[in-house]
């Protein structure tokens, strides 16, 4: 009897140890769940602040940025800047091929672009033109990068066009400047060439006659008034054969031309 009882003693105390562990063991099982609930907890805060900050930046974003599913060539996601732009519904983006954003002057070349990302994985500064709702033109520049779903290994792309409207019009208007300056100086030289020529065809008789009176005069008086004359003619006629070197020079086409010259008669003239 006193054997039984011992052993009796022996299994409860047994059991209340055992009972004791598993309390213990279930507390803290719980204090560890309690923590991975509140790590879990914290984490998907964090992740939540940090899909937020990306969204704000995503459509906030200067640029016009699109998301699409490349074996679909579908509109998976854009951000409020290319709403804004193009003048279109975010619903009327969404789910749409990414061609038909473009201007139809541009949908050839953007497939092209599309079709070099595919091969290449990547694309820089393409020049395209987007097409408003309005039907108007909105030149852009289009980066493009690709991202795949880690889940669904799905390849999507992260475009960005920037809008170079203000920028093409100012490089029109620079190459009108420059095609209207570059009009009025082959005016002017067409104007200096003729000039030139009508004077000098004058001036060559009046150098010509004083040659001959040169010859024919004997009065010194006279012959000094004739001189004069043929010198101040051959100063004009050089000074016209200057201006049609300038209208050479702006063409590119003045070659010089090496000649003897008498020191002593160039300093009296």
């Amino acid at each position: 009897t006193s054997i039984f009882i011992f052993i009796l003693i022996a299994i409860i105390i047994a059991l209340q140890i055992n009972v004791t562990k598993r309390k213990y063991v279930q507390k803290e099982l719980r204090k560890y769940h309690e923590h991975l609930q509140e790590m879990v907890k914290e984490r998907t805060s964090e992740l939540e602040v940090s899909e937020e900050k990306y969204r704000t930046l995503y459509n906030k974003s200067p640029g016009m940025m699109i998301s699409v599913d490349v074996s679909t060539r579908k509109v998976v996601e854009c951000n409020e800047t290319l709403v804004k732009e193009t003048g279109f519904l975010r619903e009327d983006i969404i789910g749409e091929e990414v061609f038909d954003l473009y201007h139809p002057d541009s949908v050839e070349a953007a497939r092209k672009v599309f079709k070099h990302f595919l091969a290449t994985d990547e694309v820089h500064e393409a020049e395209l033109q987007l097409l408003k709702k309005n039907g108007e033109k909105i030149d852009v520049l289009l980066d493009v990068a690709v991202r795949v779903d880690k889940k669904t290994g799905k390849k999507y792309t992260l475009s960005v066009w920037r809008n170079i409207t203000e920028r093409k019009r100012l490089e029109q208007h620079i190459l009108q400047a420059k095609e209207e300056a570059e009009r009025a100086n082959q005016a002017k030289s067409i104007f200096l060439a003729n000039m030139s020529h009508e004077i000098r065809t004058p001036m060559n008789a009046v150098l010509g006659f004083t040659e001959i009176l040169k010859e024919k005069e004997h009065d010194q008086q006279k012959l000094h008034y004739i001189e004069s004359i043929h010198s101040g003619g051959k100063a004009l006629l050089n000074i016209i054969n200057g201006v049609l070197d300038l209208s050479k020079i702006e063409a590119g086409k003045l070659a010089l031309r090496y000649s003897a010259v008498s020191l002593s008669r160039l300093f009296q003239e």
